[in-house]
């Protein structure tokens, strides 16, 4: 299984144990997706949720099985933008 976190995302503690979970259960699903909520910094450290969950295309919303890359490909260094939100819809239509 594979995930990605960007420096400035965050997961709750049970993100990646709910989804990996998931894959583990049921051999047939190659990605688990989970909902976003945006969040701000206190400037305390501490952080605080602004918005109700929602799922969008966001690469660090999901667990994927290994098997999506040989079937979608890598990320595709050769673009400028957005190659996180190209990645994530070749993964979903390539499963």
């Amino acid at each position: 299984m594979i995930a990605f976190l960007d420096n400035d995302d965050v997961w709750t503690p049970t993100h990646l144990s709910q989804l990996a979970g998931r894959l583990e259960a049921d051999s047939a699903i190659h990605i688990a997706q989970g909902q976003l909520r945006n969040f701000r910094d206190s400037g305390d450290k501490a952080r605080f949720w602004c918005s109700p969950p929602y799922y969008l295309a966001s690469l660090p919303s999901a667990v994927y099985r290994r098997e999506v890359f040989e079937t979608a490909g890598l990320l595709d260094a050769s673009l400028e933008f957005g190659e996180d939100c190209d990645f994530f819809m070749r993964c979903w239509n390539a499963t």
